[in-house]
């Protein structure tokens, strides 16, 4: 399951749970949250809107389901996919003080889909 937590409507962390119950967490967690089950689906496609923090985030799933959160207020525009591949790794930060919690550094890693299983 991945829950985002968003700060003014801003993307602000994140939190992966697995299915054996370990999880992990990025960013600012704040009491605002949007959550999805990925159910043996992988992210296919991450989009990212923002101009030097994450203002939105939408996350596309191999099952065609959507996770967006944030707001859109900027028309800077990012898009983490690569043809063949899912997103297996996030990297995201909320450690400049000025955004007062909103996220600003974002990385993807990718994998083969024939490695997913």
């Amino acid at each position: 399951m991945i829950y985002y937590f968003e700060s003014l409507f801003r993307v602000g962390g994140i939190k992966i749970t697995f299915a054996n119950g370990s999880s992990y967490t990025l960013g600012t967690v704040t009491s605002e949250t949007s959550s999805i089950e990925l159910n043996d689906s992988v992210i296919e496609r991450l989009e990212v809107w923002g101009n030097g923090a994450v203002d939105e985030a939408l996350f596309t799933l191999s099952d065609g389901r959507q996770l967006r959160v944030g707001e859109r207020y900027a028309r800077n525009y990012r898009d983490y996919a690569v043809d063949g591949h899912y997103i297996a790794g996030l990297y995201l930060a909320s450690d400049e003080p000025s955004l007062a919690g909103q996220a600003a550094g974002i990385a993807v890693s990718y994998h083969m889909l024939d490695e997913k299983k």
